[in-house]
Protein backbone atom coordinates (compact mmCIF):
# COMPACT_ATOMS: atom_id res chain seq x y z
CA UNK A 1 0.00 0.00 0.00
CA UNK A 2 1.17 3.07 -0.80
CA UNK A 3 2.39 5.63 2.05
CA UNK A 4 0.11 8.22 2.81
CA UNK A 5 2.59 10.08 5.37
CA UNK A 6 5.63 11.05 3.36
CA UNK A 7 5.92 11.91 -0.63
CA UNK A 8 8.13 13.26 -2.84
CA UNK A 9 7.57 15.74 -5.20
CA UNK A 10 9.91 16.62 -7.97
CA UNK A 11 9.77 19.27 -10.22
CA UNK A 12 12.04 19.10 -13.55
CA UNK A 13 13.06 20.76 -16.95
CA UNK A 14 15.66 19.24 -19.19
CA UNK A 15 17.49 17.09 -16.74
CA UNK A 16 17.93 13.57 -18.50
CA UNK A 17 21.35 13.81 -17.36
CA UNK A 18 20.87 13.96 -13.85
CA UNK A 19 17.48 12.95 -13.14
CA UNK A 20 18.33 8.96 -13.38
CA UNK A 21 21.19 9.42 -10.35
CA UNK A 22 18.39 10.74 -8.60
CA UNK A 23 15.68 8.44 -8.98
CA UNK A 24 18.25 5.78 -8.39
CA UNK A 25 19.04 7.75 -4.85
CA UNK A 26 15.76 7.68 -4.46
CA UNK A 27 14.25 4.60 -5.22
CA UNK A 28 16.50 2.94 -2.60
CA UNK A 29 14.98 3.77 0.00
CA UNK A 30 11.60 4.56 -1.48
CA UNK A 31 10.91 0.92 -2.00
CA UNK A 32 11.26 0.12 1.49
CA UNK A 33 8.56 2.03 2.92
CA UNK A 34 6.09 2.66 -0.39
CA UNK A 35 7.43 6.45 -0.71
CA UNK A 36 5.25 7.94 -3.89
CA UNK A 37 7.76 10.17 -6.08
CA UNK A 38 5.71 12.48 -7.85
CA UNK A 39 7.52 14.00 -11.06
CA UNK A 40 6.13 17.04 -13.27
CA UNK A 41 7.74 17.94 -16.31
CA UNK A 42 7.72 21.68 -17.47
CA UNK A 43 7.70 20.40 -21.02
CA UNK A 44 11.31 19.35 -21.49
CA UNK A 45 13.09 18.94 -25.01
CA UNK A 46 15.37 16.48 -23.88
CA UNK A 47 14.50 12.61 -22.97
CA UNK A 48 13.33 13.32 -20.09
CA UNK A 49 10.32 11.72 -20.27
CA UNK A 50 11.83 8.33 -22.12
CA UNK A 51 13.73 7.88 -18.06
CA UNK A 52 10.62 8.36 -16.46
CA UNK A 53 8.32 6.34 -18.52
CA UNK A 54 11.29 3.43 -18.12
CA UNK A 55 11.52 3.89 -14.29
CA UNK A 56 7.78 3.46 -13.99
CA UNK A 57 7.34 0.71 -15.72
CA UNK A 58 10.36 -1.08 -14.85
CA UNK A 59 11.80 -0.33 -11.60
CA UNK A 60 9.64 1.57 -9.31
CA UNK A 61 5.46 1.70 -9.71
CA UNK A 62 4.96 3.90 -7.39
CA UNK A 63 6.51 7.39 -9.86
CA UNK A 64 4.59 9.22 -10.91
CA UNK A 65 4.94 11.72 -13.32
CA UNK A 66 3.24 14.17 -16.02
CA UNK A 67 3.75 16.87 -18.37
CA UNK A 68 2.92 20.43 -18.90
CA UNK A 69 1.84 21.45 -22.69
CA UNK A 70 4.48 24.28 -22.53
CA UNK A 71 7.21 25.69 -20.13
CA UNK A 72 4.94 27.51 -16.98
CA UNK A 73 8.09 28.75 -14.82
CA UNK A 74 9.59 27.07 -12.09
CA UNK A 75 6.74 28.52 -9.45
CA UNK A 76 3.62 26.71 -11.17
CA UNK A 77 5.27 23.72 -11.78
CA UNK A 78 6.00 23.13 -7.66
CA UNK A 79 2.84 23.89 -6.72
CA UNK A 80 1.81 21.54 -9.87
CA UNK A 81 3.88 18.59 -8.68
CA UNK A 82 2.98 18.95 -5.32
CA UNK A 83 -0.88 19.06 -6.24
CA UNK A 84 0.16 16.17 -7.90
CA UNK A 85 0.36 14.42 -4.25
CA UNK A 86 -2.25 13.40 -1.69
CA UNK A 87 0.13 12.47 1.03
CA UNK A 88 0.51 14.52 4.51
CA UNK A 89 3.75 15.48 3.80
CA UNK A 90 5.94 16.28 0.61
CA UNK A 91 9.51 16.55 0.29
CA UNK A 92 10.47 19.09 -2.58
CA UNK A 93 13.41 17.48 -4.08
CA UNK A 94 15.54 18.98 -6.36
CA UNK A 95 15.95 16.75 -9.97
CA UNK A 96 19.81 16.73 -9.87
CA UNK A 97 20.37 16.04 -6.26
CA UNK A 98 20.92 12.77 -4.11
CA UNK A 99 20.06 11.54 -0.36
CA UNK A 100 21.87 10.18 2.09
CA UNK A 101 21.51 6.44 3.99
CA UNK A 102 18.71 6.39 5.63
CA UNK A 103 17.30 9.56 5.15
CA UNK A 104 13.78 8.40 4.49
CA UNK A 105 13.94 6.48 7.52
CA UNK A 106 14.89 9.61 9.89
CA UNK A 107 12.51 11.35 8.25
CA UNK A 108 9.35 9.29 8.63
CA UNK A 109 10.17 8.49 12.19
CA UNK A 110 9.94 12.44 12.87
CA UNK A 111 6.56 12.78 10.42
CA UNK A 112 5.13 9.87 13.04
CA UNK A 113 5.65 12.19 16.40
CA UNK A 114 2.82 14.36 14.07
CA UNK A 115 4.39 17.55 16.47
CA UNK A 116 5.72 19.16 13.76
CA UNK A 117 4.80 20.77 10.86
CA UNK A 118 7.63 21.52 8.97
CA UNK A 119 11.16 19.89 8.80
CA UNK A 120 14.10 22.04 7.32
CA UNK A 121 17.35 19.51 6.39
CA UNK A 122 20.84 20.62 6.55
CA UNK A 123 22.31 19.19 3.95
CA UNK A 124 26.33 18.87 2.06
CA UNK A 125 27.45 20.22 -1.05
CA UNK A 126 29.41 18.65 -3.69
CA UNK A 127 30.65 19.38 -7.19
CA UNK A 128 28.91 19.03 -10.19
CA UNK A 129 30.18 15.30 -10.73
CA UNK A 130 29.05 14.26 -7.22
CA UNK A 131 32.50 12.83 -6.59
CA UNK A 132 34.20 15.32 -4.42
CA UNK A 133 32.37 16.52 -1.13
CA UNK A 134 32.81 21.24 -0.99
CA UNK A 135 31.04 20.85 2.47
CA UNK A 136 30.44 18.92 4.90
CA UNK A 137 27.39 20.61 5.75
CA UNK A 138 26.42 23.86 4.41
CA UNK A 139 23.81 24.90 7.35
CA UNK A 140 26.38 25.96 10.20
CA UNK A 141 23.79 24.95 13.09
CA UNK A 142 25.72 21.81 14.83
CA UNK A 143 22.39 20.18 16.67
CA UNK A 144 18.85 19.58 15.96
CA UNK A 145 16.89 22.58 16.97
CA UNK A 146 13.28 22.61 17.67
CA UNK A 147 11.39 25.96 17.05
CA UNK A 148 8.20 26.60 19.14
CA UNK A 149 4.81 27.93 17.98
CA UNK A 150 6.34 31.84 18.27
CA UNK A 151 9.60 30.97 17.49
CA UNK A 152 8.88 31.86 13.74
CA UNK A 153 11.43 35.05 13.84
CA UNK A 154 14.29 33.17 14.80
CA UNK A 155 13.66 30.41 12.35
CA UNK A 156 13.60 33.14 9.66
CA UNK A 157 16.67 34.31 11.31
CA UNK A 158 18.01 31.17 11.33
CA UNK A 159 17.24 29.04 8.15
CA UNK A 160 15.31 31.70 5.67
CA UNK A 161 18.71 32.16 3.16
CA UNK A 162 19.64 28.48 3.50
CA UNK A 163 15.84 27.21 2.60
CA UNK A 164 15.94 28.46 -0.80
CA UNK A 165 17.28 25.07 -1.92
CA UNK A 166 14.12 23.05 -2.06
CA UNK A 167 15.61 19.68 -1.11
CA UNK A 168 16.27 20.91 2.26
CA UNK A 169 12.07 22.07 2.80
CA UNK A 170 9.72 18.75 4.00
CA UNK A 171 6.48 20.70 3.88
CA UNK A 172 2.57 19.89 5.35
CA UNK A 173 1.26 19.67 1.59
CA UNK A 174 -1.71 21.17 2.57
CA UNK A 175 -0.91 24.60 4.63
CA UNK A 176 2.01 24.77 1.54
CA UNK A 177 -0.29 24.94 -1.03
CA UNK A 178 -2.77 27.30 0.27
CA UNK A 179 0.20 29.67 0.75
CA UNK A 180 1.85 28.96 -2.61
CA UNK A 181 -1.39 29.96 -4.79
CA UNK A 182 -1.05 32.75 -3.22
CA UNK A 183 2.26 34.40 -4.27
CA UNK A 184 4.10 35.01 -7.41
CA UNK A 185 7.53 35.30 -6.81
CA UNK A 186 9.60 33.63 -10.06
CA UNK A 187 12.39 31.35 -7.61
CA UNK A 188 11.43 31.47 -4.38
CA UNK A 189 8.24 30.38 -3.65
CA UNK A 190 9.18 27.11 -1.70
CA UNK A 191 10.57 29.04 1.18
CA UNK A 192 8.40 32.13 1.18
CA UNK A 193 5.13 29.72 1.61
CA UNK A 194 7.17 27.77 4.16
CA UNK A 195 7.61 30.93 6.39
CA UNK A 196 4.03 32.53 6.38
CA UNK A 197 2.42 28.87 6.87
CA UNK A 198 4.34 28.13 10.12
CA UNK A 199 3.48 31.09 12.30
CA UNK A 200 1.39 29.84 14.95
CA UNK A 201 3.35 25.75 14.20
CA UNK A 202 6.23 23.55 15.21
CA UNK A 203 9.42 23.25 13.16
CA UNK A 204 12.28 21.06 13.37
CA UNK A 205 15.93 21.55 11.86
CA UNK A 206 17.64 18.27 11.45
CA UNK A 207 21.61 19.34 11.68
CA UNK A 208 23.02 16.24 10.48
CA UNK A 209 22.95 16.62 6.35
CA UNK A 210 20.20 14.42 4.91
CA UNK A 211 20.73 15.36 0.68
CA UNK A 212 23.64 16.32 -0.97
CA UNK A 213 23.10 19.56 -3.11
CA UNK A 214 24.64 19.29 -6.64
CA UNK A 215 26.84 22.61 -7.33
CA UNK A 216 27.42 24.63 -10.75
CA UNK A 217 24.11 23.13 -11.67
CA UNK A 218 22.01 26.29 -11.09
CA UNK A 219 19.68 27.31 -14.46
CA UNK A 220 19.81 30.93 -13.67
CA UNK A 221 23.34 31.25 -12.61
CA UNK A 222 24.19 33.98 -15.32
CA UNK A 223 20.90 35.50 -13.73
CA UNK A 224 22.02 35.54 -10.36
CA UNK A 225 22.20 39.49 -10.19
CA UNK A 226 18.88 40.16 -11.23
CA UNK A 227 17.91 37.30 -9.23
CA UNK A 228 18.84 38.78 -5.83
CA UNK A 229 18.44 42.31 -6.15
CA UNK A 230 15.42 42.07 -8.17
CA UNK A 231 12.99 38.91 -7.28
CA UNK A 232 14.26 37.89 -3.98
CA UNK A 233 13.20 41.66 -3.08
CA UNK A 234 10.07 40.27 -4.22
CA UNK A 235 9.97 37.64 -2.50
CA UNK A 236 10.68 39.38 0.73
CA UNK A 237 7.46 41.93 0.60
CA UNK A 238 5.68 39.02 0.01
CA UNK A 239 6.57 37.27 3.42
CA UNK A 240 4.14 37.95 6.71
CA UNK A 241 4.24 41.16 8.31
CA UNK A 242 4.67 39.16 11.36
CA UNK A 243 8.08 39.28 10.10
CA UNK A 244 8.98 42.77 9.95
CA UNK A 245 10.77 42.63 13.14
CA UNK A 246 13.71 40.22 11.22
CA UNK A 247 13.45 40.68 7.54
CA UNK A 248 16.11 43.54 7.19
CA UNK A 249 18.60 41.36 7.87
CA UNK A 250 17.69 39.50 4.44
CA UNK A 251 17.10 42.96 1.69
CA UNK A 252 19.57 43.68 -0.65
CA UNK A 253 19.73 47.02 -1.46
CA UNK A 254 21.44 48.42 -5.10
CA UNK A 255 22.36 51.21 -3.30
CA UNK A 256 23.72 49.23 -0.63
CA UNK A 257 26.18 47.04 -2.30
CA UNK A 258 29.34 46.82 -0.79
CA UNK A 259 32.35 47.27 -3.50
CA UNK A 260 33.71 44.05 -1.93
CA UNK A 261 30.25 42.16 -2.86
CA UNK A 262 30.53 43.97 -6.92
CA UNK A 263 34.24 42.59 -6.56
CA UNK A 264 33.03 38.72 -5.73
CA UNK A 265 29.79 39.02 -8.16
CA UNK A 266 32.89 40.01 -11.30
CA UNK A 267 34.85 37.27 -10.15
CA UNK A 268 32.00 34.72 -10.60
CA UNK A 269 31.22 36.25 -13.99
CA UNK A 270 27.47 37.09 -12.23
CA UNK A 271 28.46 41.20 -12.48
CA UNK A 272 29.58 42.62 -15.91
CA UNK A 273 29.39 45.62 -18.55
CA UNK A 274 25.69 44.96 -19.22
CA UNK A 275 24.66 44.21 -16.06
CA UNK A 276 26.08 47.52 -14.84
CA UNK A 277 23.95 48.81 -17.92
CA UNK A 278 21.02 47.80 -16.58
CA UNK A 279 20.62 48.29 -12.83
CA UNK A 280 23.62 50.84 -12.36
CA UNK A 281 24.18 53.24 -15.24
CA UNK A 282 20.97 54.63 -14.61
CA UNK A 283 20.16 54.70 -10.74
CA UNK A 284 19.15 57.84 -9.58
CA UNK A 285 19.88 57.43 -6.15
CA UNK A 286 23.51 56.25 -6.55
CA UNK A 287 26.26 58.65 -6.98
CA UNK A 288 28.15 59.51 -9.43
CA UNK A 289 31.68 58.65 -8.09
CA UNK A 290 30.14 54.90 -6.81
CA UNK A 291 28.79 54.77 -10.46
CA UNK A 292 31.94 55.22 -11.75
CA UNK A 293 33.72 52.98 -9.69
CA UNK A 294 31.17 49.73 -10.60
CA UNK A 295 31.92 50.43 -14.25
CA UNK A 296 35.70 49.73 -13.69
CA UNK A 297 34.85 46.82 -11.93
CA UNK A 298 32.85 45.32 -14.80
CA UNK A 299 35.39 46.04 -17.07
CA UNK A 300 38.15 44.14 -15.32
CA UNK A 301 39.15 41.11 -16.58
CA UNK A 302 38.02 38.09 -14.13
CA UNK A 303 40.74 36.27 -14.26
CA UNK A 304 42.50 39.05 -12.06
CA UNK A 305 39.92 38.89 -9.43
CA UNK A 306 39.43 35.85 -9.66
CA UNK A 307 42.88 35.62 -8.68
CA UNK A 308 43.36 37.91 -5.87
CA UNK A 309 39.62 36.77 -4.49
CA UNK A 310 40.88 33.25 -3.65
CA UNK A 311 44.19 34.47 -2.22
CA UNK A 312 41.80 36.50 0.01
CA UNK A 313 39.68 33.75 0.66
CA UNK A 314 42.92 31.45 1.77
CA UNK A 315 44.19 33.80 4.09
CA UNK A 316 40.80 34.67 5.36
CA UNK A 317 38.89 31.56 5.66
CA UNK A 318 35.92 32.69 6.37
CA UNK A 319 32.98 30.21 7.62
CA UNK A 320 31.44 29.55 3.87
CA UNK A 321 34.70 29.86 2.33
CA UNK A 322 35.21 26.47 0.64
CA UNK A 323 31.89 27.36 -0.43
CA UNK A 324 33.06 30.38 -1.98
CA UNK A 325 35.99 28.68 -3.51
CA UNK A 326 33.93 26.51 -5.39
CA UNK A 327 31.57 29.10 -6.79
CA UNK A 328 34.82 30.68 -8.08
CA UNK A 329 35.58 27.77 -10.72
Amino acid sequence: MINTNLSICIPTYNRANFIETTLCSLIIQAKKYNIPIYISDNSSTDNTLEILSRYKNEIYEYIFYRTNSHNIGFDKNLIEVTNMSSSNFCWLFGDDDIIEDNSIEIILNKIENNEYKLFILNYSTYDKNLLKKVEDRHIPILKDKIYFENDYNQLLLDLFIYSTFIGSLIVDREKWLIEAKKYSGKNFIQNTSVFNYIIGYKALFLSSPLVRNRLGNTTWVNNSFRVWYSEWQDNLKQLNDNYSKSINKFKKDINEISIRNIFLQRAKKEYNYSVYNEYIKNNNKMSKNRKNIFLIISLIPVVILKYFYIINLNIKKPQDYKFLLYSLK
